[in-house]
Order: structure tokens, then sequence, then C-alpha cells
């Protein structure tokens, strides 16, 4: 054991290179064993030791809170164990992105720079990319360097509103009346 308020650094082995040094002596002996096994014994295995990272608890909750973020983890979880983990993460990323700027209040040359980066990431990947509630300094900052004329997406005046327009099944459009508007202008809430 280590003392109270010591480190390890005086020990030989640490506990990563302990768990090494066991990973490469049961590869060493325990090959030769493994080499006569059926290979329907090793896929079970293997197939056992990745369910186990699948976590069925998020895709339960994803159900329960919003039926299309469980379908892409589903999708997602599909096609990572079909056809491998790079093209199941690329599934689990087309839908598009919603940048929320609701507290964005001024924007600087790094912040511009680090935009811009993602949308041609986005781009390229054919994910869109798109902005809400964005403010007027914001805003104008934003066009004055061209940022949302090459934008791969829309500028949103509403979070709801882009949400809404890009999953109009989950999260319907709202319609105001007259009669609503004259209710909000009169200082009633909705």
């Amino acid at each position: 054991t280590i003392p109270s308020g010591k480190t390890n650094r005086g020990t030989r082995l640490n506990v990563n290179e302990m768990g090494a040094l066991h990973e490469a002596l049961a590869t060493i002996y325990f090959t030769p064993v493994l080499y006569f096994l059926p290979q329907a014994i090793l896929a079970a295995n293997i197939i056992v030791a990745v369910l186990a990272l699948v976590d069925f608890a998020t895709l339960k909750h994803s159900w329960v809170y919003s039926k299309s973020d469980f379908i892409a983890a589903a999708l997602t979880i599909i096609v990572t164990l079909g056809v491998g983990v790079e093209l199941g993460v690329d599934t689990g990323a087309l839908a598009s992105v919603v940048l929320n700027c609701v507290s964005v209040s001024q924007i600087d040359y790094s912040a511009l720079d680090v935009l811009e980066a993602l949308n041609k990431k986005l781009s390229d990947a054919g994910i869109g990319f798109h902005l809400s509630e964005l403010k007027g300094p914001v805003e104008d900052r934003l066009s004055s360097n061209d940022f949302l004329a090459h934008l791969n997406g829309h500028v949103f005046l509403h979070h709801y509103q882009a949400v809404s327009a890009l999953d109009a099944v989950v999260y319907p459009p709202l319609y105001f009346t007259s009669a609503t508007i004259e209710d909000v202008e009169a200082g009633s809430h909705i």
C-alpha cells in the first residue's frame, strides 16, 4: 500500500504495468490452448464482451425523452456493431447540428476561426450547421466576415424554431394566431 500523501513513484511496477504484464503472459501461455477452440466459441466470447459495452439504459432513456434521439442512438449502435466504429460514429452524426448562441454577446477572431473550421468539417461530412438566437452584434460581426454567407445551414431567430425545422415530428412548429399575439402584447404569458 502507498502511505497517505505519497505517490507510487518509488515502486518498481505500477498497476498499469502489472496489467500489461498479466495480458502478455496470458497471451503467451493461453494462445496454444485457444488455437484449438472452435471459432464460434471465440466469436461468442467477443460478442458477450462487446454487448457489455452497449448501454441499454441510455437507449431506454432516449426512447422516453426523444424518439429521434433514440433512432439516432440505435442506428449508431447497429451500424457500429455491424459495419465498424468509424462508420457508426459518422452515422450518429448525420443529423444536423444547431448551435444555440443565446449567451454569446461578442465574438473574437479565434472564435470565428473555430466556427469556420467547424462549418467546413461538418459541410465536408454532409452535416448541416445551423445557428440560433444570434444577438445583433454577433450577427453583424459574422456577416461582415462573410461567415454567414458560407454557413452550411440557416440562422434561426429562436432555438425551438431551429429544432422544429429539423425535426417537425418531435418538435411541431408553433403557429401564432392574431389572438395569441394580442395576448402576448397585452402582457399575458403563453
